[in-house]
């Protein structure tokens, strides 16, 4: 697939989620999305554009799609911008976030990452902000002779102005995931996976993404 092309389609595929993403019952964006990539120096200044198709298992809800655009900053951050949208009951998420590597994959010893982000949620009508963190654990290990990253997270969110309760309220998730990059067999493709568990307050719902880096 000559390389042209393929660019195109991915740019085809990323504007198409979001003109769908209008039609659909409920946004669906990921929360940690590439952060489990690891850090390496020669990936500085690569940018990822991403679509994903989500499906969100709360009530008045069902598939969604977004979009994501991420950037390695430098050797051990990952900045990252997502934005779905549906005509359900959570109609629209935007999700600004920064990764920070703090000990990488080495030996035995599993990828460290911390993400903060702030989201601004529409849920009947109602605008929230959300400030959340999550401690991101993750490993490479070959499976069908790729190098494939399973990973592990824990996003907290503190959601500002809940109606339902005084100032604001907590809630907490299991995230697990792995990203899968295609390298040089797909022209660098890389597919990624995230299942969110609730624990308190919050959803599930699972996400497939596709990104190509540029």
């Amino acid at each position: 697939m000559p390389s042209s092309f393929l660019n195109l389609f991915v740019r085809i595929l990323f504007y198409s989620s979001w003109m769908i993403s209008t039609l659909a019952s409920s946004y669906a964006t990921s929360t940690l999305g590439l952060s489990a990539l690891p850090k390496k120096s020669d990936g500085v200044g690569k940018q990822y554009v991403s679509g994903e198709l989500g499906i969100d298992l709360s009530p008045d809800s069902g598939i969604g799609f977004g979009g994501r655009y991420s950037n390695q900053f430098d050797e051990n951050s990952l900045f990252d911008f997502g934005l779905s949208a549906g005509s359900g009951e959570r109609d629209v998420n935007l999700i600004f976030g920064g990764t920070w590597e703090l000990f990488p994959d080495y030996g035995n010893q599993p990828a460290f990452n911390v993400k903060g982000f702030y989201e601004i949620s529409r849920m009947s009508k109602e605008n929230y902000n959300i400030l959340g963190i999550s401690p991101i654990f993750s490993k490479g290990v070959q499976a069908y002779q790729m190098e494939v990253y399973p990973f592990i997270g824990l996003p907290f969110r503190y959601i500002v102005g809940d109606k339902n309760s005084k100032g604001g309220r907590f809630s907490d998730a299991l995230t697990l995931g792995t990203i899968i990059p295609f390298k040089e067999k797909w022209h660098n493709l890389i597919f990624n996976f995230e299942a969110q568990f609730n624990l308190k307050r919050s959803f599930t719902g699972f996400v497939l993404g596709l990104s190509k880096d540029f």
